[in-house]
């Protein structure tokens, strides 16, 4: 873009750290962020908040970002403070994440959907794993629910952990197991758990009777 003349401005920068972060090529995003600031470029907002997002999943690595943010004399808002609060959820970090939630309303800012969605989601998994820990097993309710709120949040990591619970820890029947990820509109992980089974037990009933068959080959998976 440079050797043709065409000079990148700050809203190009931007917008290239946001893509390496969502695609989680955080070393791309960084180069991004520094070569905006050897081209002589300001930060703003938008800036941090895409530079923060690139780097989520690295407390250390996001609080140093947020620092530089306030250091910069510019406000965190909404959108740095749910990368913040997702993180620290995702992490198992609630008190973190609540504690973010308490300054974000002390501030003046009002906590949208997505930061409520977040701090449930959380609370929600925060909840399970103590349950699972104390020896309590879900029933096939309990999951319903469960799957249902992390399939809104597209929480997939935490879904393939659930369902592996399902099937290894509380050894739900796999028929039951599959009717669970329908309710909960997990359609693409029951799926993949067919395809994993299928190989295992190639019965006519899991065949016959579980509407993933149908749709794994609608999707040649």
């Amino acid at each position: 873009m440079i050797d043709l003349e065409c000079r990148p401005d700050l809203w190009t920068y931007n917008a290239m750290v946001l893509v390496h972060g969502r695609c989680g090529m955080a070393l791309e995003a960084e180069k991004m962020f520094m070569e905006l600031l050897h081209e002589g470029f300001k930060p703003d907002t938008v800036t941090y908040n895409s530079h923060a997002f690139a780097k989520e999943g690295d407390v250390d690595a996001v609080e140093r970002v947020c620092e530089e943010y306030v250091n910069a004399g510019l406000r965190n808002d909404g959108i740095t403070y749910n990368t913040m609060i997702h993180m620290y959820g995702k992490m198992g970090k609630l008190d973190l994440a609540l504690g973010l939630y308490d300054e974000m309303r002390a501030i003046g800012r009002t906590p949208d959907v997505v930061t409520y969605t977040i701090l449930i989601d959380s609370k929600l998994m925060a909840l399970y794993r103590t349950m699972m820990k104390d020896g309590h097993m879900p029933d096939d309710t309990l999951y319903q629910v469960m799957l249902a709120a992390l399939a809104k949040g597209n929480e997939h990591e935490e879904i393939e952990r659930v369902v592996q619970d399902m099937v290894v820890v509380c050894q739900m029947d796999r028929q039951l197991v599959y009717s669970v990820l329908i309710k909960a509109g997990c359609i693409f992980h029951g799926a993949m758990l067919l395809k994993q089974h299928a190989y295992k037990d190639t019965s006519l009933t899991v065949r016959a009777y579980c509407p993933f068959w149908m749709l794994m080959k609608q999707w040649d998976i």
